[in-house]
């Protein structure tokens, strides 16, 4: 194996600064090593001895790690924890999001009654469904016409939330490639955003799973796919994130 590519996953494996600063530390440390070598080189030497003396001359790899992390700048826990929670908040809106954004292929095979058809039966003042009638001038009532507001207003807000929570989480994943050290306390954290998550949609699967599966038996068309389409898409990011905080333990013993 070439003694450089060995010395930098070494180095790779001390760094304790955030990703970002890592790499670029790395990158530097590559490129001086091997303008070290090649100057070696031309001098006569083998390319094996070339790279010992271009490693000679950088020093260890735990001694430039210990150099790099006199600097690193660190945010403080309650900054990391916001951030962290930040996530949780941003996942919840991506998940239940994309669950709206399928309303409108499942109403293709159910019809917009599985997921708003209780309103056929709501009480719709004048006013209101005059209003409802210009906004869905293709409908026969005002029942009508409020089960297919509503469920494109589902629909859109599933936009906007997914739109959103996505925005968020690439924020998120931004501010943490700049400026989250590696190390035990990060994986530690992963590892507890992890549990969290899949508290958090666990509980919202088990209030919305029942409700929409037995509002399903009862009666279909009478808006139980909001219920169960939620629980069944918190039931798969329940599983996913299982299987996230699994592999973070890993990691995290990793640190230890």
């Amino acid at each position: 194996m070439d003694p450089i590519v060995a010395y930098l996953a070494q180095l790779r494996r001390l760094l304790r600064g955030a990703p970002r600063a890592n790499t670029r530390l790395l990158q530097e440390v590559e490129a001086h090593l091997r303008d070290a070598a090649a100057a070696a080189a031309a001098q006569g030497l083998s390319a094996e001895d070339a790279a010992d003396v271009a490693l000679a001359r950088v020093g260890p790899a735990a001694r430039i790690a210990e150099a790099a992390a006199a600097h690193l700048p660190v945010p403080s826990l309650a900054v990391r924890l916001a951030v962290h929670a930040l996530r949780l908040g941003a996942l919840v809106l991506v998940v239940l999001g994309l669950n709206g954004l399928l309303g409108e292929p499942l109403a293709r095979l159910w019809g917009v009654d599985f997921f708003f058809g209780d309103e056929r039966s709501v009480p719709v003042s004048a006013e209101r469904c005059a209003q409802l009638l210009r906004m869905q001038p293709g409908q026969s009532s005002c029942n009508a016409a409020l089960v297919e507001h509503h469920f494109g207003e589902y629909v859109e807000y599933g936009l906007v939330a997914a739109v959103l929570g996505a925005l968020l989480l690439w924020a998120v994943r931004a501010w943490r490639d700049r400026f989250e050290p590696v190390g035990n306390q990060r994986a530690l954290l992963d590892l507890a955003a992890a549990l969290a998550a899949v508290v958090q949609f666990a509980l919202l699967a088990a209030s919305r799973l029942p409700q929409g599966v037995l509002g399903a038996l009862r009666n279909p068309s009478q808006g139980a796919g909001r219920a169960l389409t939620e629980g069944v898409a918190c039931a798969l990011a329940t599983a996913v994130f299982a299987s996230l905080a699994v592999r973070q333990a890993r990691a995290q013993h990793h640190f230890d």
